[in-house]
């Protein structure tokens, strides 16, 4: 699973309707094929979680922001395009919607506090972390 912030439904919902597109139809996806988002598997989140919460371990009083996340944006477009290769459905058409009101054409978080506070990266590519949301997905689809 990814986490995209309000989004982090889109990717289930994204690969089941790709999985139930019909051949030779179009499926909807949310928002422009050129919005740029910064996805980033869960296990690295977690572990950026971990990195903070290690660094300020013994200091009660911290109230430090981070931003926890991928360093580089992918279109929409490009996250659809890879979720339906990694399906095996190169046969799908995509159709993109509007962008929801009050959205930004690129959202990528600035990661240099954490990364240059404890040397946390993010480590899972993302047609490797979509590779492995696709496998879960399945099998607990059964």
């Amino acid at each position: 699973f990814f986490v995209l912030g309000e989004r982090a439904a889109q990717h289930p919902d994204l690969i089941r309707r790709i999985g139930e597109t019909p051949l030779g139809h179009s499926c909807e996806v949310r928002g422009p094929a050129d919005a740029r988002r910064a996805f980033i598997y869960i296990d690295d989140f977690v572990s950026g979680c971990v990195a903070i919460a290690e660094k300020h371990a013994n200091d009660e009083t911290c109230r430090e922001t981070y931003n926890v996340g991928a360093m580089a944006s992918t279109s929409i477009g490009r996250l659809a395009e890879l979720l339906s290769g990694v399906m095996g459905r190169e046969d799908v058409l995509f159709s993109y919607g509007p962008a929801p009101h009050g959205s930004v054409e690129d959202r990528c978080p600035d990661t240099s506090k954490i990364r240059f506070g404890t040397g946390w990266g993010a480590k899972v590519s993302l047609e490797e972390g979509l590779a492995r949301t696709v496998a879960a997905y399945r099998e607990a689809k059964g």
